[in-house]
């Protein structure tokens, strides 16, 4: 009994149930629907505001706390209905491959491409009587990608343009991710369908070894074939999203890498530019929907997503640049359609 003769207010505390998600959500928007606490929990959750204002998103990922927290309740008071809500021991997503959770390569790697960014964009340059001549040299634009990439993953997965930690991962998995894999409805979207172990093996064999390889094996075009895959990753992995959904990490260095792409891969002719954005787009079909299913559905090995990534940006380049790559010549901007010929 409380003071005054007051009856006391009961409440059961129990655990929280995917079933409950639509009562926390109606909770939320009764709490909080004029969107002051939902800058606070999208920082701290490392997802855009979008996420939290849209009911469906919100929904989803509302529920993703539910299954993914070590312990999540509700409060129920004494009629049945649900007046509070708590994430106990709960990581901020943009923390899940800080060094308690993840090894240190898993955590790191972003800023050795950081590292390394500098280096590749000035390496080749040097290299070269003027930046012109640079611009006209098919082995300097063939290893401007592998610049270029390591400029996109430091935005995308150190310190995004907001300055947020690690956030491409949470980021993805809740929004596009989301969309594109209907099972990470059931297997929760912490680390469906990008975990820190894919992301590792995706960005490192796809850059560090798929692009460098490329350069180093014989046919320098090949190198420009990797820009149709750089085009295709900016435009429709960060682009796009971003007029739709708002800003993505990754979505600012884009823009410059889309519009450097279409006029690295327009310095080969029309045939070697839709062959590149081609390749591109059987890059992301064959890594991404093809390798990602079978490791989230069949359950094959995470390594496979590192074999395919360097598969399609070493031998596939190389096979496309042998058979449509103009034949020999001095400068790239004397190209024209008619020496678009098969390379003996």
């Amino acid at each position: 009994m409380a003071a005054g003769g007051a009856v006391e207010q009961s409440y059961l505390v129990r655990r929280a149930d995917p079933d409950d998600v639509d009562t926390i959500d109606a909770l939320y928007d009764r709490l909080y629907g004029d969107g002051n606490f939902s800058e606070a929990l999208a920082i701290f959750h490392a997802v855009d505001k979008g996420f939290l204002t849209n009911q469906d998103l919100r929904v989803k990922f509302l529920l993703s706390l539910v299954e993914t927290s070590f312990m999540s309740v509700t409060v129920e008071d004494e009629e049945g209905h649900v007046v509070g809500f708590a994430v106990l021991d709960d990581t901020p997503l943009h923390l899940s491959a800080s060094e308690a959770r993840a090894p240190w390569l898993d955590a790191n790697w972003p800023y050795i491409s950081t590292f390394l960014c500098p280096i590749f964009f000035l390496l080749p340059l040097a290299l070269s009587k003027s930046p012109r001549q640079a611009l006209q040299n098919p082995y300097v634009l063939g290893w401007l990608p592998v610049a270029f990439y390591c400029w996109h993953q430091t935005e995308e997965h150190a310190h995004d343009f907001r300055g947020w930690r690690y956030s491409f991962v949470p980021n993805f998995n809740h929004s596009v991710g989301a969309l594109l894999f209907q099972s990470c409805e059931t297997i929760g979207h912490l680390s469906c369908p990008l975990n820190t172990r894919i992301t590792l093996y995706v960005n490192v064999m796809v850059v560090w070894v798929g692009f460098v390889g490329t350069m180093v094996s014989a046919h320098y075009l090949g190198g420009i074939v990797n820009w149709g895959m750089s085009v295709v990753n900016a435009f429709a992995g960060h682009l796009l999203p971003f007029l739709f959904m708002g800003y993505n990490p990754g979505a600012f260095q884009s823009i410059f890498m889309f519009l450097f792409g279409i006029y690295a891969i327009s310095r080969g002719g029309r045939r070697l530019a839709a062959a590149s954005i081609v390749n591109g787009v059987l890059f992301h079909i064959i890594t991404f929907g093809v390798g990602t299913n079978l490791v989230l559905v069949a359950h094959w090995p995470q390594e496979l997503m590192a074999v395919l990534s360097v598969v399609g940006t070493w031998p596939m380049p190389l096979l496309v640049a042998r058979y449509l790559a103009p034949k020999q010549y001095d400068k790239l901007e004397d190209l024209d359609d008619s020496e678009n010929e098969e390379s003996p």
